[in-house]
């Protein structure tokens, strides 16, 4: 397995943009992980199965219009809004 990154609102937690804690952990790993893994009581876990290729952009300093470029590219846009809207 290898894990890639936190994703949507537990990523926002993570890096300090909001201080709500999510009820469930959003991550990414390699799609060729093992589907069962990821099957606990707690913490809960969404599995997000991406290819390694598609996660290989991003940038240390984080702000809301480099997350909807990447969102644009990875064409995940709407959702995107959707999730981060209150800060754009």
């Amino acid at each position: 397995m290898i894990f890639l990154g936190i994703c949507d609102m537990s990523a926002a937690m993570y890096y300090g943009y909001t201080d709500r804690a999510p009820g469930v952990w959003h991550i990414a790993v390699d799609n060729k992980s093992a589907r069962n893994k990821f099957k606990m009581d707690f913490p809960i876990i969404k599995p997000h199965f991406i290819e390694t290729s598609r996660l290989d952009i991003g940038d240390k300093k984080k702000d809301a219009a480099k997350l909807m470029m990447y969102a644009s590219k990875l064409g995940v846009e709407k959702k995107a809004r959707r999730v981060v809207g209150i800060w754009l």
